[in-house]
């Protein structure tokens, strides 16, 4: 009975780990998505005009990529965060963005996380390149992989913990389950 309870256990942690791996992806999709139409939307946050302007400025003197501009973005109507995008010309950048949760209408930069541990360009995509690959430590991509999948129109091959994901047309997948 104890080893049958135990496989019974085993088997359910199994079924509750992928609908978390679901909602991870999910989610991540979904706010990829958010974030993708509010960059071509243009709908940036002039930074001068928060109250929290000094914070951000110092924040991203400490953690900015070098030679990467960033722009910030206020996605959600309920859950609400502010995002800070990095870019330069053309390049696909994997990392360093960032993300702030919006509490109360301020952003708490003290929460902040960042889409990698490093700064991370692919380069500019090339007009005869179909995919490029890049590696995350975390077990699935996040939204600033479709983002940057979504805005460069190229296929990302995200290699994670959990195995390699597919980043394209919107949507991210484990590469053996398409």
């Amino acid at each position: 009975m104890h080893k049958l309870m135990s496989v019974v256990l085993l088997s359910f942690a199994a079924l509750s780990s992928s609908y978390v791996h679901a909602d991870e992806l999910e989610d991540a999709q979904a706010w990829g998505a958010m974030l993708t139409d509010a960059i071509q939307q243009k709908t940036k946050v002039n930074l001068k005009k928060r109250t929290e302007y000094k914070e951000i400025k110092k924040f991203l003197k400490e953690n900015q990529c070098p030679g990467i501009k960033y722009e910030g973005y206020l996605i959600g109507e309920e859950q609400q965060y502010f995002y800070l995008i990095g870019s330069k010309g053309k390049e696909v950048i994997i990392g360093r963005h960032f993300k702030a949760p919006v509490v109360d209408g301020v952003i708490a930069l003290d929460s902040a996380q960042s889409s990698t541990k490093g700064c991370l360009s692919l380069g500019p995509k090339k007009p005869d390149a179909s995919a490029m690959f890049a590696t995350h430590l975390q077990p699935y991509p996040n939204e600033f992989h479709l983002l940057q999948s979504n805005i460069h129109a190229v296929t990302l091959y995200i290699g994670t913990k959990s195995g390699m994901f597919v980043v394209k047309e919107g949507k991210m997948y484990l590469s053996e389950s398409k």
